[in-house]
């Protein structure tokens, strides 16, 4: 397992990647599966982010996507101007491939570039 965490100097956009290798391709595939169905179960709900000595927050969860095998969300902070996370999984071979990229109304298309680039390196391999 492999995560990095980026962000800009203003802590405005932030990226969050991580990879995990399976021992075998059909590992991953039932892992994706599961939490398929574990994010659809949370699908056009809210929860509070908890964080001690500050408001709470409370974030909206969007609907759940499968688009061409890549599991999507996204998540938008109530009364925060537009702050949204968007979030992708996808698996590639044995390694399961999952980024959250958080901005002020984010680029749709951010998180399936970042999910495709690190795809196309797996495959590779």
């Amino acid at each position: 397992m492999r995560r990095q965490d980026l962000s800009d100097s203003e802590i405005s956009h932030q990226v969050w990647q991580a990879v995990v290798s399976f021992p075998y391709a059909n590992d991953a595939a039932r892992f994706f599966s599961s939490l398929a169905q574990r994010w659809q179960a949370c699908s056009m709900r809210q929860f509070h982010y908890i964080d001690p000595g500050q408001p709470d927050k409370v974030w909206t969860l969007g609907p759940i996507a499968i688009t061409n095998g890549t599991l999507s969300t996204t998540d938008t902070l109530v009364g925060g101007n537009g702050l949204a996370c968007q979030r992708a999984l996808t698996v590639s071979n044995n390694v399961a491939i999952d980024v959250t990229v958080c901005a002020h109304n984010p680029a749709h298309a951010a998180v399936f570039n970042i999910v495709d680039q690190i795809a196309a390196k797996v495959a590779k391999q």
